[in-house]
């Protein structure tokens, strides 16, 4: 390999949400990931880094893919995008989340109130 490519590639078992390609994107290091559990919504295929198929010869395409052409992101774009998955991004949405839960489980007296 060319020295000078900073990458991270995963592999593991599908899981629900990993936290090696968010820790790489918020890095600026593009992700070689497989196209599978949640990792599919963590890279933007050929953009914060590559997806493929699990299976030898797919990973040895993405490799030689990521060699040949690269991310179009750069390092600082790509680290912009893992601010989704950020300590105030996390409170936002549960925030959201309890905001909802509440008001689905208001009940409407009917009645006006009154601060005061």
């Amino acid at each position: 390999m060319r020295t000078g490519i900073r990458r991270r590639y995963t592999s593991h078992a599908v899981v629900d949400f990993g936290i090696v390609p968010v820790e790489a994107l918020a890095s600026g290091t593009p992700v070689i990931g497989v196209r599978d559990g949640y990792t599919q919504h963590q890279i933007d295929d050929g953009e914060t880094g590559l997806l493929y198929d699990r299976g030898p010869d797919n990973l040895r395409d993405a490799l030689d893919r990521f060699e040949t052409d690269g991310v179009a992101l750069s390092a600082d774009d790509i680290a912009a995008t893992a601010e989704k998955y950020g300590v105030e991004a996390f409170r936002e949405g549960m925030r959201a989340a309890v905001e909802d839960a509440l008001d689905s489980v208001r009940i409407d007296s009917g009645v006006e109130r009154t601060d005061g």
